[in-house]
């Protein structure tokens, strides 16, 4: 649904985290960064992004799945078969609401779903 264009999608894979996963800051421009033009409201929102570490030992604060405990004990004693550190990833999303014209002239309002991370975790 959402589609980075080239430039965006260099940048975002070129920040590197430091520290626990975390919510992170994402401004979202709809028409710079997705070209859509017919999107009249909001031209701009905060979407968020998970970015962090999933270093043994997991605590709590970064909402670990069972099996994410399990994959940072077998990769910190070298067990990990592959498997490797678990990622930091949106565990909760909400959707964004946008008003937008199409080729008549009329307004609609449209959801798109899981649009904005509200919280994330180690899976």
């Amino acid at each position: 649904m959402f589609e980075l264009t080239g430039r965006s999608r260099r940048h975002l894979e070129a920040i590197r985290d430091e520290g626990p996963c975390s919510v992170r800051p994402m401004t979202v421009d709809v028409r710079r960064h997705l070209g859509w033009n017919d999107v009249l409201v909001p031209r701009v929102f905060e979407s968020f992004r998970c970015g962090g570490e999933c270093k043994f030992p997991l605590d709590t604060s970064v909402n670990p799945s069972e099996h994410a405990i399990l994959r940072t004990i077998l990769h910190s004693s070298g067990l990990d078969q592959g498997a490797g550190e678990p990622c930091c990833v949106p565990i909760k999303l909400r959707g964004v609401s946008m008003f937008e014209e199409d080729s008549q002239g009329h307004i609609e309002l449209k959801t798109y779903q899981g649009a904005i991370v509200e919280e994330c975790g180690c899976r």
